[in-house]
C-alpha cells in the first residue's frame, strides 16, 4: 500500500462494478444457493412437501407422470386434479432417467425454476425503468421469500403456477412497453400455461387477458412518462393487436380441451373440463358463507347468492385474515418493507415539490383501504393494516402500481373468497409476490425522482449512498447463502458418516423406517436393507430390492393386515426388527404413530435409542417398540 494513498472501500467497489445485471446474476446465484442449501438439507423435493397439511400430496402428480411415462396411459391427466401441465412435464424425466434419477433431476429443475423467478422480478420492476434500488429490493424479497421456496421445490404443481404468474407480469409489461405480435403472443401462451397448470386460475387469466386489452392500448397513460415516449405509435396498439393475448388463451384451452375429450379424461357428459371446476369446493364455499345451508341441499346457484349477500358483510374480516395471517407472517422483513414503501410513498406523493394531487380513480382505492382498515384491530393485526395502507397510497399516487394492482384483482379475489376454506400459503404467494412487484416498483419510482431533483453534491452522496446499501444488501446475500450452505454440506458430510457407521451395527434382518425428510433411495442403496418411507404418512414406498415402484405401500406388502398394529405386528412375524433412521438422536422424537392405514385412533411407539457411536454422541441405533 502507498503511503498517503487512502484504504480502499470494498463496498465502493461492489457498488461501482455491480450494475443491474451483476446484481441481478447475485442474487439468482443467491437464490439458487438457498434452495440447494433446502434440497440437500432434506426440507423439501420432488417426493418430500415438508410437512403441509396434506403429506403426500405430491404423490397425485407422480403417480400420475408415471402411468404417462412407464405405461404410456394418460388416465392422470384430468383437469380437476390440478397440475394438468405439471404431471406432463414431469413424464420425460422419468422416462429419460428412471424413477429415481428422475425424480432427483426433476428437483434440480424445481430448484432452478423457483431460483429464477428472483431475476424474473427484478426485470419486472426494471422493464418499467425503476430504479437499481427498487429491482434489488424485490430480487431479494423472492430469493429470500419461504413460501415461494417451499412449495416451488415441495413437488406440488404449484411451482409452475409461480413461475408462470411471475413470467406473466413481466410479458405484460414488455406488451405495454412495445405491443409487438411476439410478445403479445408469448404473453398470451404464459396466461394459458397459468390456466392449464391450476383449475384455481382459469377465470383470473381470462380476466387478465381482457384487461389487457385496454390497458395495452392506453398504455401511455400509466407507463412512466420516460418509458413510453418512444413507443406513441398507435398502430402498434390498436385493439385488433392487442386482443390477441385473448385469442391465444382461448386456442390455447380450445386444444387442451379437445385433448382431454379425446383421451375420456374428464366426467360423461362434461364437454368444457377446462372451464369447469370441483364442485365440492363450490359448496364449502357456499356454505362457509351461509352456514345454514346443507351440503346436500347446494345448487349451483347458491354459490353466486351467498357471495354476492354474505361476502361484503365479512370482507374486512376477510382481508384482515388474508393479509395478517398469511401474506402477512410469510413476508421477510414486513416491518422494515412497511418501513421502505412509507419513506419511498412519501417521496412519490411530493414529486418535484409539486402539490400533491390524487385522481379521482386513485382517491377510490384509498377510500375503500380506508374503510377496510377501519374494520381491522389495529393492536391485533398492525402489519395488515400497514400493509392495506400501503395498497391503498401506492393505487393513489403510483398508476403504475395500480395498473398491477387492477390486472391482479380476479387472483386475489379468488383467494380472498376461498380465505378460511381451502385458502392455503401455496395460493397466497402470489399475492406476497404482487405486493412485492408494488414494493420494487414504489422504491425504483422514488429512486428515479430522488435522482433528478436531488442538487448535485446531494445527488453525489445519494448515489454513494444507495451504491453502499445495494453493495451491502447483495455481500450480506452472499455471506448468509455460503453461511447456508456450508452448513448444509456439513450436515450432508455426517449424515454420509452416519449410515455408513449403522450399516456396520445393524443386524441383517433390520428393517429401516424413516420420516419423510430423507431421501429413501439413498438410505436402501448404502444400508443394503428395507426401507419404510414415510411411516406417520402412510408408509408411502416401501423399497425391498425386489420393487422399487412409487406409491407401494406397507398394507400392500401385507394385505390381510388391516390396522396398524397387525401391520406392526406382521413385520415382526417375518422375523424383521424394526429401527429407525436418525443421524442425530437430539432430535429425536420419543414416540411416533405410524399411518400405514387410516384409523379412528392410532397407537404409539416408542423410539429407544440402544447404542450410540463413539465418533459421534448424536448417532445412535434406534429401535422401535411397543409403547408400554
Amino acid at each position: 500500500m502507498i503511503r498517503g494513498m487512502p484504504m480502499p472501500n470494498p463496498l465502493m467497489f461492489v457498488g461501482a462494478s455491480f450494475g443491474h445485471r451483476g446484481v441481478m446474476t447475485t442474487v439468482f446465484l443467491t437464490a439458487v444457493v438457498l434452495r440447494y442449501t433446502t434440497f440437500i438439507r432434506g426440507d423439501y423435493s420432488a417426493w418430500w412437501d415438508g410437512g403441509t397439511p396434506f403429506p403426500g400430496y405430491a404423490d397425485l402428480w407422480i403417480g400420475n407422470a408415471i402411468h404417462l411415462a412407464f405405461e404410456g396411459t394418460p388416465r392422470g391427466l384430468w383437469f380437476s386434479y390440478e397440475g394438468l401441465l405439471y404431471t406432463i412435464a414431469i413424464a420425460p424425466f422419468l422416462k429419460a432417467f428412471g424413477l429415481y434419477g428422475g425424480l432427483v433431476t426433476w428437483s434440480h429443475v424445481l430448484i432452478l425454476s423457483s431460483a429464477v423467478i428472483a431475476p424474473i422480478a427484478m426485470a419486472t420492476v426494471r422493464a418499467l425503468g425503476g430504479h437499481l434500488a427498487g429491482s434489488t429490493l424485490i430480487g431479494i424479497l423472492v430469493a429470500f421469500d419461504p413460501v415461494l421456496t417451499w412449495y416451488g421445490l415441495n413437488g406440488w404443481s404449484d411451482s409452475a403456477t409461480m413461475f408462470a404468474a411471475a413470467l406473466a407480469f413481466l410479458l405484460f409489461i414488455r406488451a405495454a412497453r412495445k405491443p409487438s405480435r411476439l410478445r403479445l403472443i408469448c404473453f398470451g401462451a404464459t396466461l394459458a400455461i397459468l390456466a392449464l397448470d391450476h383449475a384455481t386460475w382459469t377465470w383470473p387469466a381470462f380476466a387478465w387477458a381482457i384487461a389487457c386489452i385496454p390497458l395495452i392500448h392506453k398504455a401511455p397513460l400509466w407507463l412512466p412518462a420516460h418509458i413510453h415516449s418512444s413507443h406513441l405509435n398507435q398502430t402498434e396498439r390498436s385493439i385488433r393487436r392487442t386482443i390477441l393475448p385473448l385469442v391465444v388463451l382461448i386456442v390455447g384451452l380450445g386444444l387442451a380441451n379437445i385433448g382431454l375429450l379425446a383421451i375420456g379424461s374428464t366426467e360423461p357428459g362434461n364437454v368444457f373440463p377446462v372451464l369447469t371446476s370441483d364442485s365440492g369446493n363450490q359448496r364449502r364455499l357456499a356454505m362457509y358463507y351461509d352456514p345454514n345451508l346443507e351440503w346436500d341441499a347446494w345448487q349451483p346457484a347458491d354459490t353466486g347468492r351467498t357471495i354476492a349477500t354474505r361476502f361484503p358483510q365479512v370482507a374486512g374480516r376477510q382481508i384482515s385474515t388474508l393479509v395478517g395471517r398469511q401474506i402477512g407472517p410469510a413476508i421477510p422483513l414486513a416491518t422494515w418493507l412497511l418501513v421502505a414503501n412509507g419513506i419511498a410513498l412519501i417521496v412519490i406523493a411530493t414529486r418535484s415539490r409539486k402539490k400533491i394531487s390524487v385522481s379521482m380513480i386513485g382517491l377510490s382505492g384509498l377510500l375503500i383501504a380506508t374503510i377496510v382498515v377501519w374494520q381491522i384491530d389495529l393492536a391485533s393485526d398492525p402489519i395488515a393494516v400497514g400493509l392495506i395502507l400501503v395498497l391503498g397510497l401506492a393505487w393513489a399516487y403510483s398508476p403504475t402500481s395500480r395498473t398491477i394492482l387492477f390486472i391482479s384483482m380476479p387472483i386475489l379475489g379468488i383467494i380472498l373468497l376461498w380465505t378460511g376454506t381451502i385458502t392455503g400459503l401455496r395460493h397466497s404467494s402470489i399475492g406476497a409476490y404482487v405486493l412485492y412487484l408494488v414494493s420494487g416498483i414504489l422504491v425504483g419510482e422514488a429512486g428515479i425522482i430522488l435522482g433528478r431533483v436531488a442538487q448535485p453534491r446531494r445527488l453525489m452522496w445519494g448515489r454513494m449512498l444507495a451504491g453502499h446499501t445495494m453493495a451491502a444488501l447483495t455481500i450480506v446475500s452472499i455471506v448468509f447463502g455460503g453461511i447456508q450452505l456450508f452448513d448444509a454440506f456439513q450436515s450432508r458430510l455426517n449424515l454420509d458418516r452416519y449410515t455408513q457407521w449403522l450399516d456396520t451395527v445393524l443386524p441383517t434382518n433390520a428393517v429401516i423406517m424413516a420420516g419423510g425428510n430423507i431421501d429413501p433411495w439413498y438410505v436402501a442403496s448404502h444400508l443394503n436393507r428395507d426401507v419404510i418411507y414415510d411411516v406417520e404418512n402412510g408408509a408411502r414406498l416401501v423399497l425391498d430390492g425386489a420393487n422399487t415402484a412409487w406409491g407401494r405401500r406397507l398394507s400392500q406388502i401385507y394385505p390381510d393386515a388391516l390396522t396398524n398394529e397387525e401391520l406392526m405386528q406382521s413385520i415382526q412375524a417375518d422375523g424383521r426388527e424394526a429401527f429407525w433412521y436418525t443421524p442425530d438422536i437430539s432430535k429425536l422424537i420419543p414416540s411416533f404413530s405410524p399411518r400405514f392405514v387410516s384409523q379412528a385412533t392410532y397407537p404409539k411407539y416408542e423410539l429407544l435409542p440402544t447404542r450410540t457411536s463413539s465418533q459421534n454422541e448424536e448417532w445412535a441405533v434406534v429401535v422401535v417398540k411397543p409403547s408400554s
